[in-house]
């Protein structure tokens, strides 16, 4: 699976963006949707975010972790490589499966493109990983055309 970049009505789960005032595809699931500074510990509040609203809408314990994993690796993303000022993520579910978005208010240079590391570099695997554990994934403006999104598609049932 590559992230490729979609438009407006094309292979998108459903609109994404999120706007200034955090509106968002996810909002109506309690706490689908947050925003949180651009800043290093932002990351493992994002984490703890998203094992919690999972865990209470009853997904499973792989579930919850697959998509603790990605949220992590997409906000790292977000974090090192756009520029913003805040981070927004966002979760729907339906159709068996679950979907996170993260974006930046600013978009960086290049669109996200999965790369080979080497053996002794400490990044680069990010894409790789998310790419493992996802159905589908994608990049878009955000709908205020101010940033950019990065969604991905997760099964939400047990792995067997």
């Amino acid at each position: 699976m590559a992230f490729p970049v979609t438009t407006p009505g094309s292979a998108r789960p459903s609109p994404v963006g999120t706007g200034d005032r955090g509106e968002s595809w996810a909002a109506g699931h309690s706490g689908g949707a947050f925003r949180l500074p651009a800043r290093p510990r932002s990351v493992a509040e994002a984490r703890t975010r998203v094992r919690g609203t999972l865990t209470r809408w009853g997904m499973p314990a792989d579930a919850v972790d697959d998509a603790t994993l990605v949220v992590s690796e997409l906000v790292t993303n977000a974090l090192v490589h756009t520029g913003t000022e805040t981070i927004g993520c966002a979760l729907r579910r339906g159709g068996g499966r679950l979907y996170i978005e993260v974006s930046g208010l600013r978009s960086g240079p290049t669109i996200p493109r999965p790369r080979a590391a080497g053996p002794d570099e400490e990044n680069g695997r990010g894409l790789a990983l998310i790419e493992a554990l996802c159905l589908a994934g994608g990049v878009a403006d955000t709908t205020d055309g101010r940033g950019r999104a990065v969604w991905a598609a997760l099964a939400t049932g047990p792995r067997t």
